[in-house]
């Protein structure tokens, strides 16, 4: 879906319907301006053609509402898919930093501000501008006295509205962020239902979480504090200046003995001009909002990760690591990293906790470059790192880590993760074997339930094993892949792998020791 495209059509639209919703709001009071100037009366009928006119006013606003909203729907849902695209496409050390969950609330927030406030506010900014220009122009002519006074009202509103703006700015960040990351903690205590079930009571539970409750309601109660403080300030001032305005029409009137059309019209114009201050001084309230959605939106940008390539990578046949230490966050892991690879090695990572074993192997996926020279020490068919795009080096190379990732779905969603369904490569899963001990209770359309709660630990990988399978990878990365296995489920897993391992490179990352026919190279990491 074109972006660009979409919302320029839509701020066609928009305009288009933002000087409709002006002029029907002010039909009314302009048709009694009218009679005025040409001395009518007042009469039953004229009063029913008023009727006539607010009902029909509001029919078409109504229809206005519908069709705005249906489209801004579309425009809503490309824009998130938008800045999930960019989300997907974070640094590594930033999504991990920043917490995946966090971010993801950022995005839907950022972009339910944008929604509001660009396909609503704007609108109603322009909208009624146009009221207020007209309605004062109006009184001008008619009651110069009250005129005057309504337009006093302007400067406050744009000195006052401007300075609570600024503040609720800052305070609307803290809001975003804290609330973000409370909801972010809430859900890491409560996310594992089998732990959480299986407390007896909840007390403690309770108290650690109010922390994080504290946190989300005193940001929200300070931008409430604020917002709602300073507004209720300024709508005094308002609604002093509104009562001025009305006290001198009706002086006016009652003085000169004028046509009782003008002292209605004043009735009108009046409230209609201050109520449509009102909506645009609201409108820009949520601009703060806005403001702080946008420099959030910023940050994701200068946070994508590099993508260029010097040089086409089509297949991987060797793969060749000289590091002289491996280095993360100023700590050195381990040190002489070496070793050369061809297909149909399966090499066996060992080393002591700490030694940065998942590090290294992140390092062949370009996760991150640890000391931001480790990617020209490494080479895929004596290419540096360095010279290849990412999406290219993970199109050819698995990573299986720790945790499997299992979708609510059925088996077969959970088979094609982020793959298009193909019943040929389903059959090929079939014949290849590692889905049977599956397959023997389940079928491809049976629900996996939520983080795979009805698996078993063996049954995730294999289902790990089966996307590896068919991506048909030049290397296969395989991270404490049978740690929580036992020793049969594992032995099942490693003689899997060994099929078709003469056609990649394969890494063993195991506590456990390897027999020969399952490694037949050791890379041992030393600090």
């Amino acid at each position: 879906m074109n972006t660009t495209k979409t919302y320029r059509n839509f701020f066609i639209f928009m305009t288009g319907t933002t000087i409709i919703s002006g002029i029907v709001t002010l039909i009314c009071p302009v048709v009694l301006n009218l009679w005025n100037s040409h001395g009518a009366s007042l009469t039953v009928g004229k009063i029913g053609i008023l009727c006539l006119i607010t009902v029909a006013a509001l029919l078409l606003e109504l229809i206005l509402i519908l069709v705005r909203e249906q489209f801004a729907c579309h425009y809503n849902q490309a824009n998130f898919e938008n800045y999930l695209m960019k989300f997907l496409h974070l640094k590594y050390d930033f999504l991990l930093e920043k917490g995946a969950s966090n971010l993801l609330q950022r995005i839907q927030q950022a972009v339910n501000c944008m929604y509001n406030y660009m396909t609503g506010d704007v609108f109603t900014i322009w909208s009624n501008l146009l009221i207020v220009f007209v309605s004062a122009i109006l009184m001008l002519l008619q009651i110069p006295v009250a005129g005057l006074v309504m337009l006093l009202e302007l400067p406050i509103e744009l000195w006052g509205y401007k300075i609570l703006n600024q503040k609720l700015m800052s305070y609307s960040k803290q809001l975003q962020e804290n609330s973000a990351k409370a909801y972010s903690q809430i859900l890491s205590y409560i996310e594992n239902i089998d732990y959480l079930k299986q407390c007896h009571t909840y007390e403690v539970l309770l108290k650690q979480l109010k922390p994080s409750e504290q946190l989300l309601y005193q940001s929200m109660r300070d931008v409430n504090i604020v917002a709602q403080g300073g507004s209720r300030l300024l709508h005094s001032a308002k609604q002093i200046i509104q009562m001025i305005s009305l006290a001198l029409a009706v002086y006016q009137v009652s003085l000169q003995k004028e046509n009782p059309l003008l002292l209605l019209m004043a009735t009108i114009f009046i409230p209609l001009f201050f109520q449509s201050l009102s909506a645009i001084t609201n409108a820009n309230l949520r601009k703060s909002e806005l403001m702080v959605s946008k420099a959030f939106l910023k940050e994701l940008n200068e946070n994508i990760e590099n993508s260029f390539a010097f040089t086409d990578l089509k297949e991987i046949s060797s793969l060749t690591i000289h590091l002289k230490q491996l280095v993360l966050h100023g700590k050195i892991l381990a040190k002489e990293i070496h070793g050369e690879y061809q297909k149909g090695d399966i090499v066996w990572i060992k080393g002591p906790s700490g030694t940065g074993k998942s590090t290294l192997v992140k390092l062949l996926i370009k996760f991150r470059n640890t000391d931001g020279t480790s990617f020209n020490n490494i080479f895929f068919n004596g290419i540096p790192l360095s010279s290849l795009d990412p999406g290219q080096v993970r199109s050819l190379v698995s990573y299986l880590p720790q945790s499997t990732p299992i979708v609510e779905g059925t088996l077969r969603e959970n088979l094609f993760f982020n793959r298009s369904y193909s019943p040929h490569e389903e059959e090929l899963l079939l014949q290849s074997g590692i889905l049977s001990t599956l397959l023997a209770h389940k079928s491809f359309d049976s629900p996996i339930l939520e983080n795979g709660s009805n698996l078993s630990g063996g049954e995730k990988q294999r289902i790990a094993l089966a996307r590896a399978f068919l991506e048909h990878p030049d290397v296969l990365i395989l991270d404490e892949v049978t740690s929580s296995l036992d020793q049969s489920a594992a032995t099942q897993l490693l003689n899997l792998v060994l099929q078709d391992s003469q056609n990649r490179i394969t890494f063993i990352i195991s506590h456990d020791s390897l027999p020969a026919q399952y490694a037949g190279k050791i890379l041992n990491l030393t600090p």
